[in-house]
């Protein structure tokens, strides 16, 4: 038990221990697929009972069924493309990624997609298939959703529609064969889509969200008022347009940021100290651009374009001034 209480282990030594152990993590996963990919190549799941490697990955080793699908996938692409085991043993690719790639990786393009997709985000290799494989622009429409009371059956199907029944994942090609992978399952909602939009091809993107009766009078109203400009009243325009608006409203109120700035106001000695100058927060924001300034020890910049603040250098009790040089911007994490 003392070996998951980590509370008497000094600062240096938990991240030092986090590194190793991230660092076996990766090699351990890569030998993790190497043996599904040989297991189900042999058949050895047969003699425990199961109809498939997707039985016995569930049944006998205890994955959820996610997990299983997502492992099984990648260790077949990775048995057919070995390079795909060194590049998650170095860390340079993880699992989620080998299983976004699986349907466009050939003998041709291997080496040069997987050095594209090394070190990559999710978001990331997004883009990269949508350069790999264009998908056409989505139609634009408004469809109204009737409420409806899930039933616990309901919710159950709903959820297991995500993924494919046991069955319908295909087993291994046999030896020599290169033909595709399983069928990917179909799309549904999955954690933080509803905050991104998805790639469909350099410079396109998918949005797909729901909103309420007063949002929808609003897009309906815009575009009427638009028409003048967008005659086929896109929505695509619609939402670029109210972007721009809603951009130059935002700036202004959180930095300060304007076409023409004024001259800055005196202001008394009595001012709060707190107070940060329009014209200071504007060079700042000019200076830091929307991104936490926050720089780790090894020269590492913070990524973190939410949730900014303004923060005083020193601080404001310790004598700190609103100017350019002791203000930046950081994250509510980094603030």
């Amino acid at each position: 038990m003392r070996a998951f209480t980590l509370r008497h282990v000094p600062d240096d030594t938990l991240l030092a221990d986090l590194a190793a152990l991230v660092a076996t993590d990766r090699h351990t996963t890569a030998a993790l697929l190497a043996h599904l990919a040989e297991v189900e190549h042999r058949g050895l799941y047969l003699p425990a009972a199961c109809s498939s490697m997707f039985v016995y990955a569930t049944r006998v080793l205890g994955f959820s069924e996610d997990a299983a699908l997502k492992r099984i996938r990648a260790a077949r692409v990775a048995r057919r493309f070995p390079l795909i085991f060194e590049a998650i043993a170095n860390g340079r690719l993880h699992v989620t990624g080998v299983v976004m790639l699986a349907p466009h990786l050939t003998e041709a393009n291997v080496e040069a997609v997987l050095a594209a997709a090394a070190h990559r985000t999710k978001a990331e290799l997004e883009e990269l298939v949508a350069r790999l494989a264009p998908k056409p622009d989505l139609p634009a429409s408004i469809t109204r959703i009737d409420p409806v009371e899930p039933t616990g059956t309901a919710g159950v199907a709903a959820q297991l529609a995500l993924e494919p029944p046991p069955g319908e994942l295909a087993p291994e090609p046999p030896p020599g064969d290169t033909g595709s992978l399983a069928p990917e399952p179909p799309p549904g909602p999955r954690a933080g889509d509803a905050t991104r939009a998805r790639a469909l091809a350099p410079g396109r993107y998918a949005l797909r969200v729901t909103i309420g009766q007063d949002t929808h009078d609003k897009l309906v109203r815009a575009q009427a008022l638009l028409r003048h400009r967008n005659p086929g009243g896109e929505l695509a325009e619609v939402l670029d347009r109210a972007l721009d608006v809603l951009l130059t409203k935002l700036e202004k109120e959180k930095f300060g940021a304007a076409e023409r700035p004024r001259v800055a106001e005196a202001r008394g000695e009595d001012a709060e100290a707190r107070y940060v100058p329009r014209e200071v927060r504007r060079a700042v924001h000019a200076r830091d651009g929307e991104r936490c300034a926050f720089v780790s020890d090894d020269g590492v910049r913070c990524t973190e374009r939410a949730f900014l603040e303004l923060d005083h250098r020193t601080a404001v009790a310790l004598g700190g001034k609103p100017t350019v040089d002791g203000t930046r911007i950081l994250c509510h994490a980094h603030n």
